[in-house]
Order: C-alpha cells, then structure tokens, then sequence
C-alpha cells in the first residue's frame, strides 16, 4: 500500500473515530454526542481526502449513529423517512434510465 492522501485518509478516519471514542471524554459532553462527534470526525476525514467515494461516505452515519448510541433506532428512523427513501429510488432509476439509453432529453 503506496503512501497517498486517499490512503492516509483511509486509516486515519476509523483511527480518529477510535482514539476520540475512547480518550476525548471533554466535560459536559455526553456520551452520545461523544460518539456522534467520533462519527462525523470520520466521515470529514473520509469526505475529504476522498477515500472511498463520497457517496459511500455519507451512507456512513446510517450505520455508525446507531451502532454508537449516538441515535437510537427510533430516532433514526425520521433519518430514513419514506417519502425520501421513494426520491432516491426515482433519482437512482432515471438516472439508471439516462445512462442506459433509454431515457433522452427532447
């Protein structure tokens, strides 16, 4: 494994994530917000260095909120509400559509 920012930026999110989860403990934050700000420290330095593509990334606090405790499930359910889970279906078929050729403009 070459030395590259998308690398770097590969180990250093999850090693970031870890190190706060476990030694960043400032006073008055709690747990949770602890581990929502693990997460998002993550997902910046994923977003960033561009790692792994940016739309994996943003699918990244689906997964690690609630694995964290940072939400709870119910909470995390207005996250996934299906009025916008049906647009990113429509968005994601049209431009399935586009790309196929089966869908033109005019």
């Amino acid at each position: 494994m070459s030395i590259t920012p998308k690398n770097i930026g590969l180990v250093s999110g999850p090693l970031a994530f870890i190190l706060i989860l476990l030694f960043f403990h400032p006073e008055g934050l709690n747990p949770a917000a602890n581990a929502i700000l693990a997460s998002t420290i993550w997902i910046a330095i994923w977003w960033i260095t561009e790692a792994i593509p940016i739309a994996v990334t943003a699918l990244l606090p689906i997964i690690l909120f609630p694995l964290t405790g940072g939400l709870g499930f119910p909470k995390q359910q207005l996250l996934l509400d299906i009025n916008m889970f049906s647009f990113m279906l429509g968005a994601l078929l049209l431009l399935l559509l586009y790309k196929n050729g089966t869908y033109t403009n005019g």
